[in-house]
């Protein structure tokens, strides 16, 4: 579990200073079958989302979740009804983000953090406002359930 941990935060130092390390280390876990000097700079796009290593998507969400208790932290204090969902739409945009650059997305919870403490108050004005667009539970549900079957029928 050190190891573990450890090895979690030489991948937070290496992408935060060393990138070059992170390409190596990315490209002894995965190597490619080519042999020029391009291949050794695996993407973390391919961990994340082409060819996942749950090892490496794990050490990604473990930072990425570290990084965001500050955010939990302000949800908790602040008390939105809706504040998890706010934190789910965060983790996502840190993942999403994390294919194009792996700083920003590890440090997207920590960026929305600092947005959401400068004024709590619009943030929940524009949730009500945004829940007030969304049709009924009922309605968004069986819409989700019908979308889902009609793609799983058409494949």
């Amino acid at each position: 579990m050190n190891f573990f941990l450890r090895e979690t935060w030489e991948l937070w130092y290496w992408a935060m200073f060393c990138p070059s390390k992170l390409g190596l280390r990315l490209y002894e876990w995965s190597p490619t079958q080519d042999e020029d000097e391009w291949s050794l700079q695996t993407k973390v796009r391919e961990f994340l989302l082409f060819q996942p290593n749950f090892r490496f998507i794990a050490q990604y969400l473990l930072l990425t979740l570290s990084f965001s208790l500050p955010l939990l932290l302000a949800l908790w204090i602040y008390g939105q009804p809706l504040g998890w969902l706010f934190m789910f739409a965060v983790l996502l945009t840190a993942y999403g983000s994390g294919l194009f650059v792996v700083l920003l997305g590890l440090h997207t919870p920590l960026l929305f953090a600092l947005v959401y403490l400068v004024n709590v108050k619009v943030y929940s004005l524009k949730l009500v406002h945004t829940e007030s667009l969304l049709p009924f539970l009922p309605q968004l549900s069986s819409g989700l359930i019908l979308g889902t079957l009609v793609l799983s029928l058409t494949r």
